[in-house]
């Protein structure tokens, strides 16, 4: 099966639920509903309008006005749909973003399609299949231990950014050869 994302609103929180194979809560992460920036956040968002004058779309993520998303080095996007991340996209598509920069006077947000979770121990990025190991880890050993661990993860879709404390974790340490 593999890890879950759960997000829902609970007493005036956003809740998000990180879930492993068995449905077991991995992290937890709670965010006041009135939290003003929206940096960093994921939406499911509705394209409105394509600008091929600026190579740009307008999506819609559930503010008063769509936000904006560059295509210019927007290489794959994740169709809600299922289509091929590399498939030409339309008004009305239904696509994952997440926000860049926040809305400035008259600036509408700034969305990437190519995005970031930050969790505790690691960074999950999209269309960058790669593996990055904190610098701040220096002992080789732990840093091929790490390596070894992330690898079999990395997809062409998917690559890691390993955290400093993940060499301290303690549900990792067991893991060790």
């Amino acid at each position: 099966m593999g890890h879950k994302l759960v997000t829902t609103s609970l007493r005036g929180m956003v809740m998000s639920f990180l879930l492993d194979e068995q449905d077991k809560a991995i992290e937890i992460h709670p965010f006041p509903e009135n939290l003003k920036s929206l940096v960093g956040n994921i939406y499911a968002g509705r394209v409105s309008n394509i600008a091929k004058n600026i190579n740009a779309a307008f999506v819609h993520i559930g503010e008063d006005k769509p936000a904006y998303l560059s295509l210019e080095n927007t290489s794959k996007i994740f169709y809600s749909d299922g289509r091929p991340a590399d498939a030409k996209l339309k008004q009305g598509d239904l696509i994952l973003v997440q926000v860049a920069k926040d809305a400035h006077k008259t600036k509408a947000p700034k969305l990437v399609a190519e995005f970031a979770v930050t969790g505790q121990y690691a960074v999950l990025t999209t269309n960058h299949p790669s593996l990055g190991l904190s610098s701040k880890i220096t002992e080789t050993k732990e840093r091929i231990r790490l390596k070894r661990l992330f690898k079999p993860y990395v997809t062409k879709a998917y690559g890691f950014i390993v955290r400093t404390n993940c060499a301290t974790a303690e549900n990792l340490k067991s893991k060790r050869r």
